[in-house]
């Protein structure tokens, strides 16, 4: 028989959030929550055998899965007591365990090719600064590109409290194609949508806390990657910065991978550390201008570029509080067209365990060298166990000795290291020969520590030459202190003179020579030495 008709069953309904809420259900009794979309089932009398009095909600299309499952830390129960008892551990939900790191594809960011300037800026804006949470430490969480390549076409404004971790170098890889900076820091003034300008900073809210590390950033052809203004207590890690410039091309400020200035002496940039940042293809790396003060470049890599750091280059801009205290440490220059760090005007620097190869020699070798390796034009800056490819090359070697002047390492005020040991050998030598050369470009003094040991007789000595050079008289005098143990008829045998030289021959003196003379007949020996240079 065919059916004609079927009852239509009817459940409880009404909305969950309005009036008193749902109400207690009858046992097996299904309860429809209009308003959320929820299916109820009312839980029975206790007396029935019920766990409890109440009502369970149903599972649907609607219901929030991971709101639901419960998660726990599990790695070893055993080991790992994560609440008061191993029986009662700490319970989440899996949606709460899942915020905990957020992602930027949540706000449509992909790796796909397309112009993600806007969306990534949304998910900072909305984390960082969103006017109901904003202030609230919770907030501060941490955002996460993936890996993948990623094409930005305008500046993306980083507020306080920032924080934006990317795979890695050369994993997680922005293109910038506008003409503007790829990242700028910004103070707490800022809004969503609208970044505050630089002149509302105060110390309180000034950009402050932010971290960005782990990416690469492709700059647009003339075109900066970041700028750091006045921001303090920041981190910016394992961050390449790469474009195109190359050795010969015009060199302008525009073209720097990164720029550091600030608002004003109370609000300046400091204490902020720059680590394993690779720099390579800009006119400049770096350019700072007045109040950074404190930051720590440490372990960076500084390639292919005009010149490679510079700071206060605008002596105008303050000049009676440049920059001080800040440190370079265990970071490589290399193939630098001109000077490797410029400090224009500012105190207590320090250069310290860093390599400079290949560095002011206008893309050339040590036979072009032009600029120093590092200018300081203040006081009280310093460079330590700094290693000068330049200095080993044009102080002993034979294919410079004679045709190259000695361009400084270190010009400027300064006490330092030339950071390296000279060995040459030591035959009979009856009228004095070259051993080693040093710069004569200004008035300078020198201390030279040496070593003598012959491996034909018994003849072993270790000295001190003081040198005093003055090039508006171009004088110099010169003292040997030593100690010597041996056969005393070869102590005296020894002797060291200098001159000045015009070594390439344009009509003064550039170079100061280290002669040295040794009259004993068959003798073969070795000389060291390491120099200290102060000007």
């Amino acid at each position: 028989m065919a059916v004609v008709s079927i009852s239509r069953i009817q459940v409880r309904r009404g909305q969950k959030n309005q009036g008193t809420g749902l109400p207690q259900l009858a046992s097996g009794e299904f309860g429809w929550a209009v308003d959320t979309q929820e299916l109820y089932i009312g839980n029975g009398a206790v007396s029935e055998g019920a766990p409890n009095v109440g009502n369970t909600l149903m599972l649907t299309e609607h219901t929030d899965l991971f709101q639901y499952a419960n998660y726990t830390y599990d790695f070893d129960a055993s080991i790992i007591q994560t609440g008061n008892t191993p029986a009662s551990p700490i319970v989440r939900s899996l949606q709460d365990r899942l915020d905990d790191s957020v992602s930027v594809k949540s706000f449509g960011v992909f790796s796909d090719g397309s112009d993600v300037t806007v969306e990534l800026q949304k998910a900072i804006d909305q984390l960082f600064i969103n006017t109901a949470t904003v202030g609230n430490a919770a907030s501060r969480v941490v955002l996460h590109m993936e890996a993948g390549t990623y094409t930005i076409s305008d500046t993306i404004y980083l507020p306080p409290f920032a924080t934006i971790k990317g795979a890695g170098i050369d994993k997680t890889v922005l293109n910038q194609t506008g003409t503007n900076p790829a990242f700028v820091t910004v103070n707490g003034n800022s809004i969503p949508g609208t970044p505050a300008a630089d002149a509302t900073s105060t110390f309180i809210n000034q950009a402050r806390s932010i971290e960005i590390s782990g990416m690469t950033i492709n700059a647009n052809t003339t075109n900066r990657a970041l700028d750091i203004i006045s921001c303090r207590d920041s981190s910016f890690k394992d961050i390449k910065l790469i474009s195109s410039w190359e050795s010969g091309d015009a060199i302008t400020n525009d073209f720097s991978a990164m720029t550091i200035d600030a608002f004003s002496i109370a609000v300046n940039c400091s204490n902020n550390i720059f680590e394993n940042l690779q720099i390579e293809g800009f006119s400049n790396g770096i350019l700072g201008f007045a109040h950074n003060n404190y930051n720590k470049f440490l372990n960076c890599r500084f390639e292919k570029l005009g010149y490679g750091i510079k700071l206060d280059v605008d002596a105008g801009e303050d000049s009676t509080v440049p920059s001080a205290h800040n440190t370079f440490e265990n970071s490589l220059f290399k193939d630098i067209d001109r000077t490797a760090l410029l400090i224009n005007q500012g105190q207590y620097h320090v250069s310290s365990k860093n390599r400079y190869i290949g560095v002011g020699n206008d893309g050339g070798t040590a036979s072009n060298a032009t600029y120093p390796v590092i200018v300081f034009n203040d006081l009280y800056n310093d460079s330590q166990n700094d290693y000068f490819e330049r200095a080993e090359e044009l102080a002993a070697n034979s294919l410079y000795i004679n045709t190259t002047p000695f361009v400084p390492t270190v010009d400027g005020f300064s006490f330092h290291d030339e950071g390296y040991y000279i060995q040459t050998g030591v035959g009979y030598e009856a009228t004095p020969v070259p051993a080693f050369r040093m710069p004569a470009d200004r008035t300078r003094s020198f201390k030279i520590e040496y070593w003598y040991n012959s491996s034909a007789y018994n003849a072993h000595r270790s000295g001190t030459l003081n040198v005093v050079l003055d090039m508006n008289t171009e004088t110099f005098q010169m003292s040997d202190e030593y100690d010597y143990v041996g056969d005393a008829s070869y102590e005296t045998k020894l002797k060291f003179t200098m001159s000045l030289s015009d070594q390439d021959a344009t009509g003064g003196n550039d170079t100061l020579l280290l002669l040295v003379e040794n009259t004993v007949i068959g003798d073969e020996g070795s000389l060291h030495f390491k120099i200290q240079n102060r000007s």
